[in-house]
């Protein structure tokens, strides 16, 4: 991919075969990088360097339809995120129509949770978070989990 960035790669991939989950393997973090991969619609983003067994957890993820981002590359991203800190002030609107359990799903999404742990930290039903997640992702206008939790992640809803 000398000539090529992986934005390029990810969307001609995505063209040719548009119903094949992507997964970017990155060999350092790099917050332009998860940009740029979410926004050309990987499944995922992780580093070359994940344990094997986490490699597989996360690649069932994609494969279950789960877009999926390393917890601690998350917690990383959101070390050193952009934009204005909500912290004191006013949320922004799509926030404030989240309900409170909308607000702890979007948490536990962006700490890297699957819905199996989400319902079970939250004891509610996995069908309640699947209906949760849906009207989440609905009122924050995003299409998928990874990009549900860059937004938590990016107006600062989580604390990882």
């Amino acid at each position: 991919m000398q000539d090529q960035n992986s934005a390029e790669v990810l969307r001609e991939l995505r063209e040719v075969v548009p119903d094949t989950n992507l997964v970017l393997l990155a060999n350092m973090p790099d917050r332009n990088d998860l940009t740029l991969a979410l926004d050309s619609s990987a499944d995922g983003y992780l580093l070359k360097t994940i344990a094997p067994d986490r490699l597989v957890a996360g690649l069932r993820e994609v494969v279950r339809g789960i877009s999926w981002v390393q917890p601690e590359l998350a917690q990383q991203f959101h070390e050193d995120a952009f934009g204005p800190s909500y912290e004191g002030g006013s949320l922004p609107q799509k926030v404030q129509a989240l309900t409170p359990r909308q607000l702890d799903v979007l948490r536990l999404i962006a700490q890297g949770l699957r819905n199996a742990e989400i319902a079970n930290r939250l004891r509610i039903s996995e069908q309640t978070v699947k209906t949760n997640i849906a009207n989440l992702l609905r009122k924050l206008g995003v299409t998928n989990r990874v990009q549900a939790a860059r937004y938590a992640i990016h107006t600062r809803l989580v604390e990882l």
